[in-house]
């Protein structure tokens, strides 16, 4: 074998060498770029899955727009009876014994308050006209609940000096609670006050909620009885 053969053949050998080095590093370098496209395809695919999740999750917590109905007036008007008027009452109490005869006189002080249930309120919405129209019931005083003398404002004014014992107090308030029933009885301004003020109580709870939804529906609040 001569030289040139033999510097052919090395050289032949050099270049398989390189050929098979070059085909080995494709492959490797094949693999890395396959790698790489699964981990971002993942990735893509991940995220959107947070995605579609996180969606889901707002839309669950987003609360349905309300429409204006009876039942969405109702819902914010139940709460349960009103007080529309308070107000301090003076007065003076006769006190007589079984006989008619007058042992004493009391003054004292009382708060008085008014109001109706507002489960008896009527409510009507036209959705055509856009109208609402709520009927507020008759006020009046529960004599059990919305008076309330205090013992404490008593100033006795004794006829009969005897009267004045350890079942003074307790007599004395029977008596004030019978004078204010009957002076609230014979005089009608504290109710009167307050349905007045009741129509301002009503119109203070629903307005905020109509100018929130549709501010195109138009509210009359009126008393029982009313035209």
């Amino acid at each position: 074998m001569n030289i040139k053969n033999k510097v052919d053949e090395t050289a032949s050998e050099e270049i398989s060498e390189m050929n098979a080095g070059k085909k080995e590093k494709n492959k490797k370098t094949g693999k890395s770029i396959n790698i790489k496209i699964k981990i971002s395809t993942i990735f893509i695919l991940a995220i959107t899955v947070i995605v579609i999740i996180a969606t889901v999750i707002k839309l669950k917590q987003e609360p349905k727009k309300e429409i204006v109905s009876e039942a969405s007036l109702q819902k914010i008007l139940n709460v349960g009876r009103l007080s529309t008027f308070e107000t301090t009452y003076y007065g003076v109490a006769k006190v007589d014994n079984n006989k008619g005869k007058i042992q004493y006189y009391v003054s004292y002080e009382a708060t008085i308050t008014a109001g109706f249930d507002f489960d008896q309120l009527t409510i009507s919405v036209n959705q055509d006209n856009k109208s609402i129209v709520i009927t507020i019931p008759k006020v009046d005083i529960d004599y059990n609940n919305d008076i309330n003398v205090n013992p404490e404002s008593f100033e006795y004014l004794f006829v009969n000096d005897k009267a004045n014992d350890e079942t003074v107090s307790a007599e004395a308030t029977k008596a004030c609670n019978q004078d204010i029933r009957y002076e609230l009885d014979a005089n009608h301004t504290i109710v009167n006050l307050a349905e007045k003020n009741s129509k301002r109580v009503v119109e203070a709870l629903v307005k905020p909620f109509l100018e929130q939804l549709d501010e195109e529906f138009t509210l009359e609040i009126k008393m029982e009885g009313e035209q």
